[in-house]
């Protein structure tokens, strides 16, 4: 018959595997639910530079950047009287201007040609150097170009 330390010890390391166990799964979670919320991320920021280039197709130029030219300005935002992006949702390319469901916003500016619409990405995630441009303050951003 077992002593009364060994079925502690039994019971102990049962409690320890199950706390172990939650804990990888609760790690688990995190992981897709960040994975989730950078996908949604990119396919918002996909669809706002398909939708950037359809304007500069249909109406021979690419919207005016507010903030100042060859900078960032943050979708939505206003500057002065001026919104960033806002000739899409006025004219009809898209019903509302998508909001980045995170504390990193979405960004666009236009420059040499070149149609950029990214936002700062979260730590830990890498990205292939053809994803990335530089954002404000020298960042490492996860954009979409179109030329």
């Amino acid at each position: 018959m077992r002593n009364e330390k060994q079925k502690r010890l039994e019971f102990s390391s049962v409690i320890l595997a199950i706390i172990i166990a939650i804990t990888g799964f609760t790690y688990y979670l995190v992981q897709a639910q960040d994975k989730t919320l950078f996908a949604k991320k990119q396919l918002e920021l996909r669809n706002l530079a398909t939708l950037t280039f359809n304007y500069s197709l249909s109406e021979g130029s690419t919207p005016k950047n507010p903030s100042r030219r060859n900078s960032w300005c943050e979708v939505d935002a206003y500057y002065g009287k001026k919104r960033c992006l806002g000739e899409l949702e006025r004219d009809g390319y898209i019903t509302a201007l998508p909001i980045s469901p995170d504390e990193n916003p979405y960004y666009y500016k236009y420059e040499r040609g070149v149609i950029y619409v990214g936002t700062p990405i979260p730590n830990g995630y890498i990205l292939k150097s053809v994803d990335s441009c530089i954002g404000n303050n020298n960042e490492v951003w996860w954009c979409y170009k179109i030329r």
